[in-house]
Protein backbone atom coordinates (compact mmCIF):
# COMPACT_ATOMS: atom_id res chain seq x y z
CA UNK A 1 0.00 0.00 0.00
CA UNK A 2 1.39 3.31 -1.25
CA UNK A 3 1.46 6.41 0.87
CA UNK A 4 -1.64 8.95 0.04
CA UNK A 5 -0.48 12.00 -1.53
CA UNK A 6 -2.86 15.21 0.05
CA UNK A 7 -3.66 17.97 -1.69
CA UNK A 8 -5.12 21.32 0.62
CA UNK A 9 -6.59 23.56 -1.80
CA UNK A 10 -8.16 26.46 -0.41
CA UNK A 11 -9.50 30.60 -0.92
CA UNK A 12 -6.64 32.53 -0.57
CA UNK A 13 -3.81 31.28 1.87
CA UNK A 14 -5.89 29.06 3.95
CA UNK A 15 -4.31 25.96 2.89
CA UNK A 16 -0.77 27.32 3.25
CA UNK A 17 -1.78 27.91 6.68
CA UNK A 18 -3.32 25.18 7.75
CA UNK A 19 0.26 23.31 6.15
CA UNK A 20 2.27 25.28 8.41
CA UNK A 21 0.28 24.57 11.39
CA UNK A 22 0.33 21.05 10.29
CA UNK A 23 4.17 20.79 10.56
CA UNK A 24 4.43 22.44 13.40
CA UNK A 25 2.77 19.53 14.91
CA UNK A 26 3.84 16.61 13.26
CA UNK A 27 7.05 17.70 11.17
CA UNK A 28 7.69 18.31 7.53
CA UNK A 29 5.50 16.11 5.68
CA UNK A 30 6.15 14.39 2.14
CA UNK A 31 3.93 14.28 -0.40
CA UNK A 32 1.46 17.51 0.86
CA UNK A 33 0.61 20.67 -1.57
CA UNK A 34 -1.06 23.15 -1.44
CA UNK A 35 -3.05 25.60 -3.33
CA UNK A 36 -4.70 28.70 -3.17
CA UNK A 37 -7.56 30.52 -5.26
CA UNK A 38 -6.43 34.26 -5.46
CA UNK A 39 -8.22 36.75 -7.23
CA UNK A 40 -7.82 36.53 -11.00
CA UNK A 41 -8.27 32.75 -10.91
CA UNK A 42 -11.23 30.96 -12.55
CA UNK A 43 -12.77 27.45 -12.30
CA UNK A 44 -10.80 25.93 -15.53
CA UNK A 45 -7.83 28.20 -14.40
CA UNK A 46 -7.61 26.47 -10.69
CA UNK A 47 -8.64 23.06 -12.25
CA UNK A 48 -5.61 23.29 -14.50
CA UNK A 49 -3.06 23.78 -11.14
CA UNK A 50 -4.43 20.61 -9.47
CA UNK A 51 -4.59 18.79 -13.18
CA UNK A 52 -1.01 19.48 -13.02
CA UNK A 53 -0.02 18.13 -9.75
CA UNK A 54 -2.07 15.09 -10.03
CA UNK A 55 -0.27 14.14 -13.72
CA UNK A 56 2.85 14.41 -11.48
CA UNK A 57 1.86 11.42 -9.68
CA UNK A 58 2.10 8.06 -10.84
CA UNK A 59 -1.33 7.12 -9.03
CA UNK A 60 -3.58 10.10 -8.99
CA UNK A 61 -6.16 7.64 -7.81
CA UNK A 62 -4.25 7.73 -4.62
CA UNK A 63 -4.25 11.13 -4.17
CA UNK A 64 -6.71 12.84 -1.35
CA UNK A 65 -7.71 16.55 -2.09
CA UNK A 66 -8.98 18.46 0.87
CA UNK A 67 -10.68 21.95 0.07
CA UNK A 68 -12.37 24.18 2.93
CA UNK A 69 -15.93 24.92 1.34
CA UNK A 70 -18.30 22.55 -0.26
CA UNK A 71 -19.47 24.47 -3.96
CA UNK A 72 -16.57 27.16 -3.49
CA UNK A 73 -14.60 27.45 -7.00
CA UNK A 74 -11.57 24.87 -5.04
CA UNK A 75 -13.86 22.49 -4.29
CA UNK A 76 -15.39 22.66 -7.46
CA UNK A 77 -12.27 22.13 -9.57
CA UNK A 78 -11.31 19.16 -7.20
CA UNK A 79 -14.60 17.67 -8.24
CA UNK A 80 -13.59 18.23 -11.74
CA UNK A 81 -10.50 16.27 -10.58
CA UNK A 82 -12.15 13.63 -9.34
CA UNK A 83 -14.12 12.84 -12.33
CA UNK A 84 -11.26 13.03 -14.48
CA UNK A 85 -8.43 11.42 -12.96
CA UNK A 86 -10.18 9.15 -9.59
CA UNK A 87 -8.70 10.54 -7.19
CA UNK A 88 -11.08 11.89 -3.91
CA UNK A 89 -11.90 15.05 -2.83
CA UNK A 90 -13.30 15.84 0.86
CA UNK A 91 -14.26 19.40 1.61
CA UNK A 92 -14.80 21.52 5.08
CA UNK A 93 -10.84 20.82 5.61
CA UNK A 94 -9.85 21.94 9.47
CA UNK A 95 -7.06 20.97 11.45
CA UNK A 96 -7.68 17.86 13.45
CA UNK A 97 -9.07 16.36 9.73
CA UNK A 98 -5.78 17.22 8.15
CA UNK A 99 -4.11 15.81 11.55
CA UNK A 100 -5.90 12.50 10.75
CA UNK A 101 -5.35 12.04 7.43
CA UNK A 102 -1.51 12.46 7.49
CA UNK A 103 -1.17 10.17 10.11
CA UNK A 104 -2.83 7.27 9.14
CA UNK A 105 -2.53 7.88 4.72
CA UNK A 106 0.50 5.21 4.82
CA UNK A 107 -1.30 2.27 6.67
CA UNK A 108 -4.75 2.66 5.59
CA UNK A 109 -6.97 2.27 2.65
CA UNK A 110 -8.21 5.26 1.23
CA UNK A 111 -12.09 4.74 2.36
CA UNK A 112 -10.54 4.15 5.54
CA UNK A 113 -8.73 7.34 5.58
CA UNK A 114 -11.84 9.69 4.54
CA UNK A 115 -14.21 7.94 7.22
CA UNK A 116 -11.78 8.33 10.34
CA UNK A 117 -10.80 12.25 8.53
CA UNK A 118 -13.97 12.99 8.20
CA UNK A 119 -15.81 11.34 12.10
CA UNK A 120 -12.30 13.02 13.41
CA UNK A 121 -13.24 16.94 11.91
CA UNK A 122 -16.46 16.49 13.19
CA UNK A 123 -15.17 15.97 16.29
CA UNK A 124 -12.82 18.56 16.51
CA UNK A 125 -15.41 21.36 16.38
CA UNK A 126 -16.52 21.98 19.51
CA UNK A 127 -17.51 25.21 22.09
CA UNK A 128 -16.91 25.96 25.79
CA UNK A 129 -20.95 26.44 26.64
CA UNK A 130 -21.65 22.66 25.52
CA UNK A 131 -18.38 21.62 27.62
CA UNK A 132 -19.74 23.06 30.37
CA UNK A 133 -16.96 25.68 30.59
CA UNK A 134 -18.38 29.25 32.32
CA UNK A 135 -17.33 32.17 33.97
Amino acid sequence: MSMVHVILASHGTYASGLREAVEMIMGEQEHLAVLGLYPGDTLESFYEKIARLLKGINEPENVLILTDLRSGTPFNAAIMAVKTFGCVCVSGMNLPLILDVLSTRDESKMDEIVKSAVQNGREGICDSLSLGIVK
